[in-house]
């Protein structure tokens, strides 16, 4: 019998851990290179330029989301439940199913994209500049596309580690490169996006090796039914709640762009870019077990898939509570490093990085619901914080400018997540850990007060000496009050073996 055809148990703990650290691991160093990379970019643009470029990034991943068609969720859903049933000939036509689709549409949206630049970056944006940063970038749509879809695919059949080298290591650290080399040449602004286009094509590259690698045996075993009349079933709401998602997680920079200038627009994604880091922890741990929950649930193993979300909701709690402290108290020095023209933007990145914390929390239970098939509730979630947050920027905006687009995502996102929280508990019969969670989040916040505002006062100590006291005092935090003893035995575990 080959591998392929074996039925696929639900991961162990062991398991769901090591795929959790993968993950996050490669969460953390994309995030650690994306972050760098934008601070290069800022330097080389400076801040107009850096909102032009902005404008032409926020509609390439806007069409990005719209390619995927949903079809990241479908995967996670449908190729394990394949798996489990040795249904080679199915995963097949996912496969080609969800690369077939996703291929066409990004290629529609990059030539309608080059075709209404002009329009768009003039009369939308009222930033006719913008035209040619438009342009380039849409080369890009769909080797983002393709290229999340691989990694999906990879991710859905349990190795996490190919979708972080295709995301989050290569394409990243490509990018970097040419970045410097730009920098070094002293070339036009205009070629980053060229820089951009490149990083993404030679991780397509690999992104494709990987796939033939994981899936290859069945491609050569079986050939397609082209019966995809499921997939696309399952994808079409999960593509509804997608286009919500990108409705609510761009309308600030959008209402940004629409009524304050360029300027403004390259501080407000340069605090996003910073905030970014926050979903990137929250759906790594959430997409280290989301494959396991439709498995769970069909089996009627429920004790197990509450364990898993319990487990899942602490372990982004405790990552992105002592985030939000350091970023929050810190926000001056953060943008100060992508230039001194950002640094008046440091509310606004305060604000967003409240707004991300409520939003990491909150999104792993979207993902649980569309896994077991919840979509239409997503959805009605989803439709109802879009229109809140539609309201509050229109409102806000035009009155607070950039801080205002802030706090309409903060109260939407705080929203987003209080919704999703009960339909959780009431149509999954999973327990939300509330006081868990809020009591982490008063510990972090107390401590960075304390450290920041109260100690100063009295004792006078410096920069580097709260940064380190408030390190110091979180990582204690998160030992004592977030990690379970076998989860220490675990940590310490690993810390010897790599010491030895």
């Amino acid at each position: 019998m080959k591998k392929s055809e074996i039925n696929i148990p639900a991961d162990n703990a062991e398991t769901t851990r090591k795929r959790a650290v993968i993950n996050l691991s490669g969460a953390a160093f994309g995030s650690v290179v994306t972050i760098a990379n934008e601070i290069l970019a800022a330097r080389f643009l400076g801040v107009s330029s850096y909102g032009l470029f902005a404008i032409g990034m926020l509609l390439v991943k806007m069409s990005e989301l719209i390619s995927n068609f949903g079809m990241p969720v479908t995967i996670m859903h449908l190729i394990p439940l394949y798996r489990e049933r040795g249904e080679r000939f199915k995963i097949v036509d996912t496969v080609i199913a969800v690369l077939t689709l996703s291929l066409i549409i990004a290629v529609v949206l990059a030539i309608t994209l080059w075709i209404l630049a002009p329009l768009i970056a003039g009369n939308l944006f009222n930033k006719p500049a913008a035209t040619d940063y438009v342009r380039l970038l849409v080369l890009v749509i769909p080797l983002l596309s393709l290229t999340e879809i691989i990694g999906q695919i990879t991710r859905a059949y349990g190795h996490a580690h190919y979708y972080v080298l295709i995301r989050n290591v290569m394409a990243p650290v490509c990018y970097g490169i040419l970045l410097l080399a730009l920098i070094g040449c002293a070339s036009p602004g205009i070629h980053i996006t060229l820089a951009y286009v490149s990083a993404y094509f030679i991780a397509l590259i690999f992104a494709f090796r990987f796939l033939y690698g994981v899936v290859g045996e069945n491609l050569d075993a079986y050939k397609t039914s082209f019966q995809w009349g499921e997939i696309y079933r399952y994808s079409w709401p999960v593509f509804i709640n997608i286009l919500l998602y990108m409705v609510f997680r761009w309308t600030d920079i959008f209402m940004v762009g629409i009524y304050l200038d360029v300027d403004d627009i390259g501080r407000y994604r340069g605090c996003l870019q910073v905030v970014v880091i926050f979903e990137l922890v929250s759906m790594s741990i959430g997409a280290a077990v989301a494959h396991q929950y439709s498995v769970l649930e069909r089996s009627g193993n429920l004790t197990q898939a509450q364990e898993i979300f319990m487990d899942n909701v602490r372990w982004i709690t405790l990552l992105v509570a002592p985030l939000a402290v350091l970023i929050s108290v810190n926000s001056s020095d953060i943008l100060g490093l992508l230039g001194n023209d950002f640094v008046q933007a440091r509310d606004v990145l305060t604000i967003l990085t409240l707004a991300y914390t409520a939003k990491a929390i909150g999104l792993s239970l979207g993902l649980v619901l569309v896994i077991t098939g919840r979509q239409g509730i997503e959805t009605r979630i989803a439709a109802i914080v879009v229109v809140v947050n539609l309201i509050l920027n229109f409102v806000l905006v035009p009155v607070m400018g950039a801080p205002g687009a802030a706090t309409a995502t903060l109260l939407a996102s705080i929203l987003f997540t209080l919704l999703r929280v009960f339909e959780v508990n009431r149509n999954l019969n999973l327990r939300y850990p509330t006081f868990k969670v809020a009591s982490l989040l008063l510990m972090a916040f107390g401590l960075g007060a304390i450290i920041y505002y109260i100690m100063p006062l009295l004792f006078g100590i410096g920069a580097l000496v709260q940064l380190l006291l408030l390190i110091l005092a979180l990582t204690a935090m998160t030992w004592r009050y977030s990690l379970t003893l076998e989860e220490r035995v675990w940590i310490g575990t690993i810390i010897r073996g790599q010491r030895s």
